[in-house]
């Protein structure tokens, strides 16, 4: 969910060579809570006007409770956020607070880190000769990517600034290359790894399209066919939904991941020199050819549309 919120809630890149980049703390570190907060409020409202008015309680109690987690989180992170240090990325390092910085000598790589369901901004630095790392909840900030990876790499005289510059390094000391080929291998990494998340950005889009679209066209039939809903029918009517758009996204997925191979400007790569791209791009994973796993996905979501929309329709 965090990947596709950053295509809406980050800011433009203002970061300009030469100058200090400021990552200052976000009003609001978690406005997808605001969002949850608003989805629950209209669906509440619809489904309380469109079932019977002996239901219509029960799904106000149960939107009410629903959203005062994400109420009560909202605000316990703003007042978390109002005490926080803004990170300056510089000449001198990078300082994380006021009495802490870490200087360029001994940072390794600097760069925007996703675990599981958090965003960091992971340094890596040698301490007395250890190597160390020191996480930073990202997620607290204003930020982009870009404006990290470009002034981190400007201001350390070195390509470090972004987590796929560590699998590259990984990569070339693992195949051994001769000096002229590594700055080649560089090179090419640099012209085609934007590519790769260029793409996965785009997917993102068309998903997301297609799933409000999909979503919104099923619950305005729904509603017309019927100007009461009960629970179950319902219930039966969200899962048709989540079902047809799981079977869109597997068919038009491997259509993308294929037009995107064939893609005019990846043409000088070979299949190893592709694979080995994709693998640095997508933090060390393996390029894997989906299409069988798909069809069995899409053969268990047709499944589920398919009960779902005769339940939908026999239900009371």
């Amino acid at each position: 969910m965090s990947n596709i919120l950053d295509l809406f809630i980050q800011p433009k890149i203002t970061w300009k060579e030469g100058e200090d980049l400021i990552l200052k703390p976000k009003m609001f570190p978690h406005p997808e809570y605001l969002i949850v907060l608003f989805i629950e409020l209209i669906c509440g409202v619809i489904l309380a006007f469109s079932c019977s008015s002996a239901e219509r309680y029960k799904y106000i109690l149960l939107f009410g409770i629903l959203a005062l987690p994400f109420l009560i989180a909202t605000v316990v992170y703003y007042l978390r956020s109002a005490k926080l240090h803004p990170i300056i990325i510089s000449a001198n390092g990078i300082q994380i607070n006021t009495y802490n910085i870490f200087v360029w000598k001994s940072v390794n790589y600097a760069y925007v880190y996703h675990w599981k369901k958090q965003i960091y901004f992971r340094i890596e630095y040698t301490q007395n000769g250890v190597k160390k790392v020191e996480d930073i909840d990202i997620v607290k900030y204003e930020y982009t990517k870009e404006d990290i990876h470009n002034a981190v790499n400007f201001w350390s005289g070195r390509m470090i600034g972004a987590q796929w510059n560590k699998y590259r390094d990984r990569l070339i000391e693992e195949k051994g290359l001769t000096d002229d080929a590594k700055l080649e291998f560089m090179k090419e990494c640099e012209r085609y790894v934007p590519l790769f998340y260029k793409e996965r950005d785009t997917m993102l889009w068309v998903f997301v399209c297609l799933f409000v679209a999909i979503v919104t066209c099923v619950g305005f039939l729904g509603g017309a066919n019927s100007h009461s809903l009960s629970y179950y029918k319902g219930l039966s009517l969200l899962v048709f939904g989540f079902s047809l758009c799981l079977v869109v996204l597997l068919v038009i997925g491997p259509y993308m991941t294929n037009r995107f191979r064939k893609n005019s400007l990846l043409g000088p790569l070979s299949e190893e020199t592709f694979k080995e791209i994709y693998k640095i791009a997508h933090d060390g994973d393996e390029y894997v050819n989906e299409e069988k796993d798909v069809r069995i996905y899409a053969i268990i979501s047709i499944v589920m549309a398919v009960v779902s929309f005769f339940c939908y329709l026999l239900l009371p």
